[in-house]
């Protein structure tokens, strides 16, 4: 059995022992080797903040923030280009699928749904096969309109989240190329 292990130490002991740890603690950040070793903690606590807000920028479009336009000018303008990024457009795809979606809704809008009428000999009742019919034309109307909104809300959201991620990759590079000079010059001013 132990010899302290019955003994209460006190609060005030534990505090001033602790402080002196701390105390020699920064006593040895005065020599050469505390001062690389402070450094390099520092290099390391710079790069995960980075990273953590590159991340940040990529995953923000999925929330619907449009980029604003003076980062859009300045990073993809400026910054790319300097950085030697080149920044892709929407695929030719996307944009003619959307220019024949614009020249569909413009140009048919203001036709009306297809109906059926009455041919010879059908009785006008409530429940003929014409009615039925109509019921159904319209109701897949509406759920093609429904579907034509969604693609649209979605492929806006999507290129919403290709610019944030482009933004992304922008900062990427240029925080990485900061990061390395930051590094090479503490390294060089620590040992020269």
């Amino acid at each position: 059995m132990s010899s302290t292990q019955g003994k209460v130490v006190p609060f005030y002991s534990i505090v001033k022992w602790r402080a002196a740890e701390f105390k020699r603690g920064i006593e040895s950040l005065k020599t050469q080797k505390g001062k690389y070793y402070a450094v390099s903690i520092l290099i390391v606590s710079l790069s995960t903040g980075l990273a953590v807000l590159t991340l940040n920028i990529h995953h923000r479009g999925p929330r619907g923030h449009k980029l604003p336009r003076l980062v859009k000018t300045v990073c993809f303008s400026f910054l790319a280009r300097i950085l030697f990024i080149k920044i892709d457009g929407p695929e030719p795809d996307d944009q003619e699928m959307a220019r024949y979606a614009a020249y569909d809704e413009a140009n048919h809008a203001d036709i009306q749904a297809p109906t059926l009428s009455l041919a010879e000999g059908q009785q006008a009742g409530g429940t003929n096969v014409v009615d039925v019919l109509n019921r159904l034309l319209h109701t897949v109307e509406q759920a093609i309109g429904l579907q034509k909104r969604r693609v649209a809300k979605q492929d806006s959201l999507d290129q919403i989240t290709y610019e944030w991620k482009q933004l992304a990759i922008v900062l990427e590079r240029a925080l990485t190329i900061i990061f390395l000079f930051v590094t090479v010059y503490t390294t060089v001013a620590m040992f020269s």
